[in-house]
């Protein structure tokens, strides 16, 4: 198990099912930093474009979770410059 001894769900299985009115643990367990949540801004921004998400979850999803450029060209509507450039607009 976990850290914290969490039941770890795998792809294929559904979320448990949770009955109304019964207590469950707080997920969170101290609000976040004013620094830790403008770094978490920055990358939802950056993921907040549709092509990018979509480029983040193609490479992630390839067996090493590396791609080459060629492999990704073919799935948007794009130049291959463009796909290049994208990750290092995101990370800006």
């Amino acid at each position: 198990m976990a850290e914290h001894d969490e039941p770890v769900l795998l792809p294929h299985e559904d979320l448990p099912v949770v009955e109304p009115g019964v207590p469950r643990p707080a997920r969170v367990t101290e609000p976040m930093t004013r620094e830790r949540s403008i770094t978490l801004a920055a990358g939802f921004k950056a993921l907040g474009d549709p092509v990018r998400l979509r480029l983040l979850s193609l490479v992630a999803s390839h067996l090493d979770g590396e791609a080459c450029v060629c492999d990704l060209v073919g799935a948007f509507d794009l130049t291959q410059p463009t796909i290049i450039a994208l990750p290092s607009v995101a990370t800006r």
